[in-house]
């Protein structure tokens, strides 16, 4: 019974895709005329209406045979699924930010023909996919299909812009506004982390290419401050800071809460290929606001750096800072691993004190990054409104940190108390990143070293994150849970010392260098 309600449900909602479609490409055509396939949009939902018609017959001879879906059929259902979610994605992620001005992601999800383009359909063929069509299973070979519509579709699009034939639609496609290698770099790059880890033979190789992909995003850090402490206003930098971190914490919810869907329906390689789709929208998120933060300078008539500021030939670091930022430095490792090292043991954590099951254990760390985005905003209020100084901030946020991790030591067998010291904890630490990490190196703008600074700072978050899994692990092996929580103590009380130190100093040459 619950499987012929499956297949109901699954035949209904394709169908809602069949009849929306023929509507939505309608009212694009209406608008755009003939550039209506030009789009990735238009033409991928096209593709699905057609893929979701036959799948919708297939679901009706089923449903009286008690067949299972032709293996090919499914594979069709999975590419349409896959580029229908690439729309979707592109557009929260890339086209609303970008669009702010015109309504942005509300907009872009519920006007004309974007309302089923970029929200039903792609929402039903996620859904019938993903939870209604899980029969027959595809094997994990069948996943590099998925990229084919995508390529096919950039390929034709880049050598038509080339040729002059068409200009866009979107602005990664403009080859005469970026250099072709520019271009061919991203195409190669994205191919790279679409295949390289899922195809790896064994652990060794899997490890190196690990290491060079963090080495890779870890460069990412240090230009992207430099950038946006050039190019926005100090406010705009504080809040552009904040939005940065809130996408850290919602990619975290993410993970945790579609990660055992991936593998229990793909294994494990298909999370490096979701995530390899992640990497391509950030490709284009990152084009997208890089041209409208140059326009936003613009209007704001900002004054670019000096030319030898920006190449690291300012006035350089004065030696009696190098003291405050040693202790910023500890503070940060410390931060790092209370930050991770909570996250990483909260789920071992909480099974273990309270003998819950792992998935209620697990579902319990989606708190965490839940209460950072709060903790995010109050970190930012606090800092611009109340205290207005980053290491006084830091040295508050730390406190509470550690008033919670105290409180933890104390909960016992009260389930919601240790959830929530904990989770407290956590958003306190995400607090403190953004604060050090985000708000300091911007001062160092005169000197040139805003990269280094960043960079410096960026690489201790690692350092504590490093320790905090093999650390904790062997503490709690060999002295139980009740020395984690003490360890945790001790840590918090050093990095609310730590900044507690640098206040003074911190404030002498922020004034000096405001």
């Amino acid at each position: 019974m619950i499987k012929k309600i499956a297949i109901l449900c699954s035949i209904f909602l394709n169908l809602c895709i069949v009849r929306w479609e023929p509507m939505a490409i309608r009212m694009t055509w209406e608008a755009v005329g003939s550039q209506t396939f030009t789009f990735y949009t238009e033409n991928s939902n096209v593709f699905a209406f057609f893929v979701c018609l036959l799948v919708a017959v297939c679901q009706v001879i089923c449903l009286f045979t008690g067949r299972q879906l032709p293996r090919w059929v499914k594979t069709l259902k999975y590419i349409a699924t896959c580029c229908l979610t690439m729309t979707f994605l592109t557009v929260v992620f890339v086209l609303g930010p970008y669009c702010a001005d015109q309504g942005g992601v509300v907009f872009l999800l519920t006007e004309s023909s974007m309302l089923y383009h970029h929200l039903l359909n792609p929402l039903c063929a996620f859904v019938s996919f993903v939870l209604l069509e899980r029969e027959p299973k595809l094997p994990a070979q069948y996943i590099p299909l998925a990229l084919v519509p995508t390529m096919l579709y950039g390929s034709v699009a880049l050598w038509a812009n080339y040729q002059r034939l068409i200009t866009g639609p979107y602005p990664f496609l403009l080859v005469y506004q970026q250099t072709t290698r520019q271009t061919v770099l991203w195409c190669a790059a994205i191919l790279a982390m679409n295949l390289l880890i899922p195809l790896c033979p064994g652990t060794g190789l899997m490890t190196a290419v690990w290491c060079v992909n963090g080495l890779a995003q870890a460069m990412m850090w240090p230009p992207l401050v430099r950038i946006l402490s050039e190019l926005l206003s100090e406010a705009d930098y504080k809040t552009a800071t904040v939005r940065v971190s809130w996408g850290s914490s919602l990619a975290t919810i993410l993970i945790y809460l579609t990660a055992p869907l991936f593998i229990q329906w793909g294994g494990w390689r298909l999370i490096f290929f979701v995530c390899a789709v992640f990497a391509l929208v950030m490709a284009f998120v990152w084009i997208f606001c890089f041209r409208k933060l140059e326009s936003k300078m613009r209007a704001n008539r900002l004054v670019p750096v000096a030319h030898s500021a920006v190449n690291g030939k300012g006035t350089g670091i004065p030696s009696t800072l190098w003291g405050v930022l040693a202790l910023i430095m500890l503070a940060i490792v410390m931060q790092g691993l209370l930050r991770d090292g909570i996250t990483t043991w909260m789920p071992s954590y909480i099974s273990e004190t309270f003998d819950l099951g792992s998935g209620i254990s697990i579902l319990t760390s989606v708190a965490l990054p839940l209460f950072s985005l709060v903790t995010f905003q109050l970190t930012e209020f606090l800092n611009r409104h109340l205290l207005r100084n980053e290491l006084s901030c830091a040295c508050t946020i730390f406190a509470v940190g550690t008033i919670a991790l105290l409180a933890l030591k104390f909960a016992g067998d009260a389930f919601a108390a240790a959830v929530a010291c904990m989770t407290l904890a956590v958003g306190c630490m995400h607090g403190v990143n953004l604060l050090l990490i985000c708000m300091v190196p911007p001062f160092f703008r005169s000197t040139g070293k805003t990269s280094l600074i960043s960079g410096l700072l960026n690489s201790c978050t690692y350092i504590g994150s490093a320790l905090s899994t093999y650390v904790i692990a062997v503490i709690t092996d060999h002295f139980g849970w009740s020395a984690t929580l003490l360890i945790w103590l001790l840590i918090a009380a050093v990095g609310t010392l730590c900044c507690l130190l640098c206040i003074r100093r911190w404030s002498a040459y922020k004034s000096q260098n405001e």
